[in-house]
C-alpha cells in the first residue's frame, strides 16, 4: 500500500461507493485489523454498510468513527492515551470555568465580564456565560490552535481578547495543557515512520462535505506514512473554486472595480449554495495536494430536475437566449401549505399518489428530511400511521434530538422544573401523565383522573404550605396550598363529612374506600416526595454530588420498563458524565438543571436509518444519500437556512478565516446535496399561507433561489405561467376541502375520513342549523319511573333535556372541560357568592347560628385568603340578611312540621315532603333576582302545599329574592289536577326531549300571559332569553339542550303549548311582592 492522499470526486454517491469497493477489495496486511472509514453521521454509515454488503456479500469488521473521534484515536496511538475523562470537552470544561472565574473577575481586563454577570446575579446567568465560553474555547482548539498556543506562551493574542487569554491560562493551570491543540502539535512533531506503524493500515474518509483546516492538516500528515483516500461528493466536474455568487461579485466589484471582469459566477445555484463544499475542496487542494480520481456521471437531463443537476455539473449559467423548452414533467413539486400539520397531510397524499402512479416505487426509495425534526417528526409519524381505515405509509422516524416528549428523561427534567417552582397544581398534576411515575406510585388511568378531581375540588392551587409561600415572598397564608388540600382529603377518608371542623380542617366529602384509598395513598407519597425534592434542590453542592443525588431522585420517582430503558440509560450516562466533573466548588441547582437539559438535548436517537419504509429524519444525516424520491418539508422563511448568532466575544466571528464553520453556508450546502441526491423526484414544502387570513408567506430563500433557477433554465410560451408557478401547488386550509375529491384533482387526497367529512359538509351546506336529535319517541318508561318524589319533579323541570338523557339513556353531558386553576381566587365568582349566601339563608331559616360559617367557608377553600375572604363573606352575609329581612313578617313565626304523604295521581305516585312551611305559608329564598327556574320550583311546591292542605297553614307560597323582589302564589282551586298535568309533561319528557327550558320558556310565558303580548313578541322574548348576553349567558350553551334540539333551540312544535301548561296557571294566582 503506497502512502499518499487520494481524492476521489463524483457527483453521484453510487460512483463513490464503487470506487470505495475497488479500494477495499485489496485486503489489509493484517487480516484481523478493522477497516477504518471516517464518516460524518450514522445515517451515512448505515447506507455504506448496506451498499458494501450488497457488493461483497458480507461486510464486517469495520469501524465508522466521526472525524473528531478518529483524530483522537490517532493522537492516542502516537502519543499514548490521554485523560479518559476528557476534561477539555465543553461539558466538563464549563465547571472548571465556573471554578476559576471568581478569581479572575477583579482583574482590569475582566471589567465587561464582571459588569455583565453583576447585572443578573442568578446562578443561571453565570452558568450560561461559562457554557458559551467553554464551547468557544473548544472551537478555538480546532479553528484557532495558534491562538491558544500563543496564549499559553504568554502572548495576548488578537486585540480585545486579552481577558480570554488570561482565562485560558488559568484553565491550563487548573486542568493541565493536554488539550486538542497541544496534542495536535505534539502529534505532528512525533509522527515518523515508527510512530505511524501504530496507525491504521489505511484511512478512508467518505462523504464529508466540510472539514476544519485542523483535520485536513492531520490527514495530510498521516498521508505521508499511510494511504489516505478521501471520497468527496463534488457537484461540479469543472474548476469551480473561483466562482462567486452574484451578490458577492457585486460587493467585491464595488470595492475593487478593476477585478469585475475576472469574477465568475458560473452556475448561480452552485455559486450561492456551494460555498461550504468549495472551501473544503480548496483546503484539500492547498494543504494536502491530493492525487485526483474523478468519477463523474451525467444525470438524465430530460427532466427539469435532471437538467438542473446537469447544469450544476457542467457549470452552466443560462442567459435568456439559452433557455430550454419546459419538459412538462413532474420531477419537481413545491407545496405551499397553512402550517406543519397541513404540510404532513399534503406530503402523505403526494406520496400515495407517487406509489399509485409508479408501481415499482417502494417506501424504502423515499426519504423525508426536515430542518425542524422536533416539530415535523411527530406530525409526519402520526399522519403516516393512518389508522381507522386511513391509508398507512410504512416509515421510520430517525435522528430525533433530545429526550422523547413522553419518555422518562423528559419527565425527570420536567419534574425538576416543577419542584423548583411554585408547585402549581396543574403543573404538578401534569407530571402524572408520565407512565414511569404512574408505575412508581401505583396509579392507573382511572386513579389519575380521580386524583385530578380531588385536587381541583379540594381547593389546591399552588404552594406546599404557608412556610413555602413565605420563603418565596408571596404571603404567609395556607389556604389553597397542597397541605391545605391534602389535609382535607386525608381527613375525608377518616371521618364523615359535615359542618364540623377538626383542628380547623374540613373533611373532603368524596373519598371512599377501595380504589380511592389506594389512589389517595399514592397521592400522599407522591406529594411527600416532591416536597422533599423541592427542599433538596435548594441546597448547593459539587457537580459529582449533584449527579449521585439526582440519580437517586430519578429512581425514587420513576420505574421504567421496556423501550423506556434506552432513554433512561441516556439520562444515567449524562449524570455519570456530570460526576466526572468531580468535587469542585458548590454550584446551585439552576446551573445543573441547564447543564442536564443541554446534555440530553445533544443526544440523538440515531437508530432507524434505512430500516424499512420511508425514512423520516433531519437534514444532516441523509442529505447526500441517493434516493429515488427526496422530500424536504419545513423550508420556512427565517427557519432555514439557520443564522449564525455568535456571542459578542467570539474571536472567530471577529476574525474569520477560510474553513470556519458557518451554519448558514452549511445549510445552503445541505440543500444543494439534497438536490443532487434526488434521482427521480424532488418534493419541497413550506408554510406559505397564513391559517388566519390566508395571506401569502414567503418560503425559505433557498426555495426561492431554486424557483428562480427554473425560470432561468426553461422557456414557456408567453401568457402562460412560468416554470416556478407550474411546479408550485397552493394547498387548501383544510384537508377535507371538496376540491381534493373531485375527479382528476391534482393535488388530491386519499383520506377516507376527509372524504366523508367533505361529503357531510356538502350535504349540510343547505342547512344553517342542526336539527332535532331525537325525532321519534322512545318506548314507555319503566314502571318504577312513575313513582317519584317532589324533588325528582323539580329536577326534571330544571332541565328536561338533561333529565331525559341521564335517566332514559344513561348519558350525562358536561360543558367544556375546564382546566385546574393555578391561582387562588381573589374574589368569589357569582356562582360561589350565590351558593354561600344561600347557605347563610338556610342557616337563618333553620334558626341556626351563622357565626361558624366564615370559618367553615375558609376551611372548604371557598373564599379568597386573608382579609379578602372576610370581606367576601361579609358581602355574602349582607346579601343573605337583606333577603331574610325582606321576608319580614313572613318568617316571624317558627316553622311547622308537615307530615309527608304519597299522592296517587292517575298512573303516578308522587311522594311529597315539604320543609320551610310556616303558619303563613311556604317561604322560599333566593339571594338574587328570581328567575324562571325559581318560578317552576315554587309552583311545584305550591301545588303540593295546596294538595296537602296542612291544618293551620295558609295556602300561600312566597319567593323572596334580592331587593325584596319575588312572587306570592295564592290558593289554587284544583292543585291535584294541575300536578297531574305536570306529571303528564314529565311522562312525555321521559319518551322524548320536552321542548322546555326554564329561562327560555319563562321569557315566553311572562311576555304572553303576564304582560299580554302577542305570540310573535313572546317568541322574540324567548329567543332573546335563549341567546342571552355577555353578562347573562343564555341556555343556548347548555350541552343537553344543544344535543337534543340543535342550534335552533327548543322552538319546535309544542314549545309554546308546554310553556303555557307550566307557567300559564301561575299567573291566575300570582302577584308580585
Amino acid at each position: 500500500m503506497t502512502p499518499g492522499l487520494r481524492l476521489v470526486r463524483s457527483n453521484r454517491m453510487e460512483r463513490l461507493v464503487e470506487a470505495l469497493a475497488e479500494l477495499l477489495a485489496e485486503p489489509l496486511p493484517d487480516p484481523l485489523a478493522a477497516e477504518v472509514v471516517v464518516v460524518q453521521n450514522r445515517g451515512l454509515e448505515r447506507w455504506l454498510t448496506q451498499e458494501l454488503a450488497r457488493r461483497f456479500g458480507v461486510w464486517m469488521n469495520a469501524r465508522f468513527p466521526f472525524p473528531a473521534a478518529a483524530v483522537d484515536e490517532w493522537f492516542d496511538a502516537v502519543l499514548g492515551p490521554g485523560d479518559p475523562r476528557r476534561p477539555w470537552d465543553p461539558d466538563l470544561l464549563v465547571w472548571r470555568v465556573l471554578e476559576v472565574l471568581p478569581g479572575l473577575l477583579e482583574r482590569p481586563s475582566f471589567g465587561p465580564v464582571r459588569r455583565f454577570l453583576e447585572s443578573d446575579p442568578r446562578p443561571g446567568r453565570a452558568y450560561r456565560f461559562a457554557a458559551r465560553l467553554a464551547d468557544l474555547f473548544d472551537r478555538y482548539t480546532v479553528y484557532r490552535p495558534d491562538w491558544v498556543l500563543a496564549w499559553e506562551a504568554g502572548g495576548p493574542g488578537p486585540e480585545g481578547l486579552g481577558w480570554q487569554a488570561e482565562a485560558w491560562r488559568a484553565l491550563v493551570e487548573r486542568i493541565g495543557g493536554d488539550h486538542r491543540a497541544r496534542r495536535r502539535e505534539r502529534f505532528l512533531a512525533a509522527l515518523d515512520g515508527e510512530a505511524a506503524g501504530r496507525l491504521p493500515h489505511r484511512v478512508v474518509v467518505f462523504g464529508l462535505s466540510a472539514l476544519p483546516p485542523f483535520y485536513v492538516e492531520v490527514l495530510a500528515a498521516v498521508a505521508r506514512y499511510r494511504p489516505v483516500a478521501v471520497f468527496a461528493l463534488d457537484p461540479c466536474r469543472e474548476w469551480w473554486a473561483d466562482i462567486v455568487s452574484p451578490a458577492e461579485k457585486a460587493r467585491r466589484a464595488r470595492n475593487a472595480p478593476e477585478i469585475r471582469e475576472y469574477l465568475t459566477v458560473g452556475n448561480r445555484l452552485l455559486a450561492t449554495l456551494g460555498r461550504a463544499g468549495r472551501e473544503f475542496l480548496e483546503l484539500l487542494w492547498d494543504r494536502a495536494e491530493p492525487a485526483e480520481d474523478d468519477r463523474f456521471e451525467p444525470p438524465d437531463a430530460s427532466t427539469a430536475l435532471g437538467r438542473l443537476q446537469a447544469d450544476v455539473l457542467d457549470l452552466v449559467d443560462r442567459e435568456p437566449g439559452d433557455r430550454l423548452p419546459w419538459p412538462g414533467d413532474d420531477s419537481i413539486r413545491v407545496a405551499s401549505c397553512h402550517g406543519p400539520l397541513r404540510e404532513a397531510e399534503a406530503l402523505r397524499d403526494h406520496l400515495l399518489r407517487l406509489f399509485e402512479t409508479r408501481p415499482d416505487l417502494r417506501p424504502e426509495d423515499v426519504v423525508v428530511m426536515t430542518p425542524d425534526l422536533e416539530t415535523y417528526g411527530p406530525l409526519l409519524s402520526a399522519v403516516f400511521r393512518g389508522g381507522d381505515e386511513e391509508p398507512t405509509i410504512p416509515h421510520t422516524l430517525s435522528d430525533r434530538a433530545g429526550p422523547a416528549g413522553g419518555g422518562p428523561a423528559a419527565g425527570f427534567l420536567r419534574l425538576l422544573e416543577v419542584a423548583r417552582g411554585r408547585l402549581r397544581a396543574p403543573e404538578v398534576l401534569d407530571l402524572l401523565e408520565w407512565q414511569g411515575i404512574r408505575r412508581r406510585f401505583g396509579w392507573d388511568g382511572e386513579a389519575v383522573e380521580r386524583v385530578r378531581t380531588w385536587v381541583a375540588e379540594a381547593g389546591v392551587r399552588w404552594g406546599r404550605d404557608a412556610a413555602h409561600r413565605e420563603a418565596l415572598g408571596l404571603g404567609t397564608y395556607g389556604e389553597h396550598s397542597w397541605r391545605f388540600g391534602l389535609d382535607r382529603l386525608v381527613l375525608g377518608r377518616a371521618m364523615a363529612p359535615g359542618r364540623e371542623l377538626w383542628r380547623g380542617v374540613h373533611p373532603f366529602p368524596d373519598v371512599e374506600g377501595g380504589g380511592d384509598a389506594a389512589a389517595l395513598e399514592g397521592l400522599v407519597r407522591f406529594c411527600r416526595a416532591i416536597f422533599a425534592l423541592a427542599d433538596d434542590l435548594g441546597r448547593p453542592r459539587p457537580p459529582a454530588a449533584w449527579a449521585a443525588d439526582l440519580a437517586a431522585w430519578f429512581d425514587r420517582f420513576f420505574r421504567v420498563e421496556g423501550a423506556e430503558e434506552r432513554e433512561a440509560g441516556e439520562l444515567r450516562r449524562a449524570l455519570a458524565r456530570l460526576a466526572d466533573a468531580g468535587d469542585g466548588p458548590e454550584v446551585a441547582f439552576e446551573a445543573v438543571a441547564e447543564h442536564l437539559a443541554s446534555a440530553l438535548g445533544r443526544v440523538r436517537a440515531e437508530g432507524g436509518f434505512l430500516s424499512g419504509g420511508v425514512t423520516v429524519c433531519a437534514l444532516l444525516p441523509m442529505r447526500s444519500v441517493p434516493f429515488r424520491v427526496v422530500c424536504l418539508v419545513g423550508l420556512n422563511d427565517g427557519a432555514f437556512p439557520r443564522t449564525d448568532r455568535p456571542p459578542g466575544f467570539d474571536g472567530i466571528a471577529r476574525e474569520p478565516r477560510r474553513g470556519d464553520r458557518s451554519l448558514r453556508h452549511e445549510d445552503r450546502y445541505l440543500f444543494l446535496e439534497a438536490l443532487l441526491s434526488a434521482r427521480e423526484h424532488l418534493y419541497l414544502s413550506y408554510t406559505g399561507q397564513s391559517a388566519r387570513d390566508n395571506a401569502e408567506i414567503p418560503p425559505s430563500v433557498l426555495v426561492s433561489e431554486l424557483l428562480d433557477a427554473l425560470d432561468r433554465t426553461f422557456a414557456v410560451p408567453e401568457d402562460t405561467p412560468p416554470p416556478s408557478e407550474r411546479v408550485r401547488v397552493r394547498h387548501r386550509l383544510h384537508p377535507f376541502s371538496p376540491a381534493y375529491f373531485r375527479p382528476g384533482a391534482d393535488p388530491g387526497s386519499y383520506s377516507r375520513a376527509d372524504a366523508d367529512t367533505a361529503r357531510r359538509l356538502a350535504a349540510a351546506a343547505e342547512r344553517e342549523e342542526r336539527g332535532p336529535w331525537a325525532p321519534r319517541p322512545l318506548p314507555e318508561p319503566p314502571e318504577e319511573l312513575r313513582t317519584l318524589t317532589l324533588q325528582d319533579l323539580e329536577r326534571f323541570f330544571r332541565n328536561p333535556a338533561a333529565y331525559f338523557l341521564r335517566v332514559r339513556l344513561g348519558v350525562r353531558l358536561e360543558g367544556p372541560a375546564e382546566g385546574i386553576e393555578e391561582a387562588e381566587p381573589l374574589e368569589p365568582d357569582a356562582l360561589s357568592r350565590y351558593g354561600l349566601a344561600q347557605e347563610i339563608l338556610d342557616l337563618l331559616a333553620a334558626g341556626d347560628a351563622v357565626d361558624g360559617a366564615l370559618e367553615l367557608a375558609r376551611a372548604q377553600g371557598r373564599l379568597p385568603p386573608g382579609e379578602a375572604g372576610a370581606v367576601a363573606f361579609s358581602d355574602a352575609e349582607g346579601l343573605a340578611r337583606g333577603v331574610w329581612e325582606a321576608a319580614g313578617a313572613f318568617v316571624a313565626e317558627p316553622p311547622v312540621e308537615v307530615e309527608p304523604r304519597e299522592l296517587e295521581l292517575g298512573r303516578f305516585r308522587l311522594r311529597v315532603a315539604l320543609g320551610g312551611v310556616r303558619p303563613g305559608g311556604l317561604v322560599l329564598f333566593r339571594p338574587a333576582a328570581p328567575k324562571g327556574k325559581d318560578r317552576v320550583r315554587a309552583w311545584v311546591r305550591h301545588l303540593a302545599l295546596c294538595a296537602l292542605a296542612p291544618r293551620g297553614v295558609d295556602p300561600v307560597t312566597r319567593v323572596v329574592g334580592k331587593d325584596a323582589k319575588g312572587w306570592a302564589f295564592g290558593p289554587v282551586d284544583d292543585p291535584l289536577g294541575l300536578l297531574a298535568g305536570l306529571l303528564e309533561l314529565y311522562d312525555r319528557g321521559l319518551r322524548q326531549p320536552l321542548p322546555f327550558a326554564p329561562e327560555t320558556s319563562w321569557g315566553y310565558g311572562e311576555a304572553r300571559f303576564g304582560k299580554g303580548k302577542g305570540e310573535r313578541e313572546a317568541l322574540a322574548r324567548a329567543r332573546s332569553a335563549w341567546i342571552g348576553s355577555e353578562f347573562a349567558p343564555g341556555e343556548c350553551r347548555d350541552p343537553a339542550l344543544l344535543h337534543c334540539f340543535g342550534d335552533g333551540g327548543p322552538f319546535v312544535p309544542g314549545f309554546a303549548e308546554t310553556a303555557e301548561a307550566v307557567f300559564g296557571p301561575t299567573f291566575a294566582v300570582a302577584e308580585d311582592l
